[in-house]
């Protein structure tokens, strides 16, 4: 029986195999075969196929380019180094350098786009219309009595106020040279009351007396009201302020008016050079006026004598009547104020109440109210154009005559100089009053 083919090959595969590996050569493809070595060579080969060459004794070293880390887009100026370890940070960055991590920016969320609007009034250009607000309840009226109108409390014309007195009669030369003396000193008059200030103030503690006692006790007698004009009437001058009566609430009468408001109101003070500034009437030893040995002295000049002194003063306080019914009737009052009156000699508390009212030409007009007679009267005066000074009378006596400035009817504390005659003078003293409580009647 004859072996195999197959055992003869696989026995002459071993003897070979067991023969190269004796002699230390390896048949294994892209092995370096290493035989016998000859002083100062190396006969290693490479064995790979077509491009086998011989292994270096010093291998080639290349050298590796640096790292650079990428970076992010510079924030203010500087470059930001990028982040790392965003991974065991959630929600945060963490900067090299930095000791700890720091959170993410909040992203801004993007604009909502405009929805198309659907208002065709919108669309045209057209005014929407607003919608009608809800009506405010109003509250119920106040209810005053109204001013009476001038025929319920009008007596008659007091004609008295408009006729010159006997006495007071004079040349017209005396007139004039009496006038224009006056009017030489008052320019020494003007800013009087800045250049003596205690003079002013000396009045303070009676006028704090009668505001806050007397003025206190009496505020409930309703003077000058509705109720009150219906319950006194009397005989008005032709120029009377209860024209006015009806344009205006009762209180608007108890308001004071500064002198640059009576100014602004005079056409003439314009062109007046006497009106840029106040002239203050000082009455009495200290003041600018005062009368020595029947004497008048103004700033310590003389002007006239008492008698022709008086004369003018009369002449100024008699205003001639209205040209017509229409002229009285039409014409604007201002109201000046309401005062308490002081008399000289006549004890603490005020005697009378006094209320005043001028126009724009000059005329001044008002009520006096006896406290203790419970009569009343009316007033008629008027202001000089070229002095500032102010003569006034009341009711039917046709020799009393009072006089003062307009500044000193302005301020809560008046100086007035009273005529009996030409025989004596005396002084009175005007507090002004306070507004009254409103509902009062």
């Amino acid at each position: 029986m004859k072996p195999a083919p197959s055992i003869f090959l696989a026995l002459i595969l071993l003897g070979t195999s067991t023969s190269v590996l004796g002699s230390g050569i390896s048949t294994t493809p892209g092995r370096t075969q290493t035989g016998p070595k000859l002083p100062g060579r190396d006969i290693s080969v490479v064995s790979g196929g077509r491009n086998s060459r011989p292994k270096p004794e010093h291998p080639i070293v290349r050298p590796t380019p640096p790292f650079v880390r990428p970076t992010l887009p510079p924030i203010y100026g500087r470059p930001t180094p990028r982040p790392t370890y965003r991974h065991r940070y959630p929600g945060y960055i963490v900067l090299p350098g930095s000791p700890t991590p720091r959170p993410l920016p909040t992203p801004i969320p993007p604009k909502p786009k405009p929805r198309p609007t659907t208002d065709m009034a919108a669309l045209l250009g057209l005014k929407k219309p607003e919608p009608t607000p809800k009506p405010t309840p109003i509250p119920p009226p106040k209810i005053t009595t109204p001013m009476p109108r001038p025929a319920e409390i009008n007596q008659g014309a007091n004609r008295t106020l408009h006729t010159v007195p006997t006495w007071s009669r004079m040349p017209p030369q005396h007139v004039a040279a009496v006038q224009q003396r006056v009017k030489m000193q008052v320019p020494s008059l003007q800013q009087w009351q800045f250049r003596h200030p205690e003079r002013i103030k000396r009045f303070q503690p009676y006028g704090s007396y009668v505001q806050g006692n007397w003025w206190g006790y009496h505020q409930k007698q309703n003077w000058f009201r509705p109720n009150w004009w219906r319950k006194h009437p009397h005989a008005f001058s032709g120029w009377h302020y209860s024209n006015s009566f009806y344009r205006y609430h009762w209180n608007y009468w108890w308001t004071g008016t500064s002198f640059r408001v009576c100014v602004g109101s005079f056409p003439w003070s314009t062109r007046s050079a006497i009106w840029m500034s106040p002239v203050y009437y000082d009455f009495g030893t200290g003041g600018n006026v005062v009368i020595v040995n029947n004497n008048v002295y103004i700033n310590g000049i003389g002007v006239a004598s008492l008698e022709d002194y008086t004369k003018s003063a009369a002449l100024l306080a008699t205003v001639p009547p209205p040209d017509s019914e229409l002229d009285a009737v039409s014409i604007e009052w201002v109201p000046l104020g309401t005062y308490a009156v002081k008399h000289e000699g006549a004890g603490t508390d005020p005697k009378q109440i006094l209320q005043l009212a001028i126009n724009k030409e000059g005329i001044i007009s008002g009520t006096v109210f006896d406290i203790k007679t419970h009569e009343a009267y009316s007033v008629q005066g008027r202001v000089d154009k070229e002095t500032q000074r102010v003569a006034f009378r009341y009711g039917e006596d046709t020799k009393r005559i009072i006089e003062t400035g307009l500044y000193n009817l302005t301020q809560d504390e008046a100086q007035l100089l009273v005529h009996h005659g030409t025989e004596r003078t005396s002084q009175l003293l005007l507090v002004r009053l306070k507004d009254p409580v409103e509902d009062d009647q």
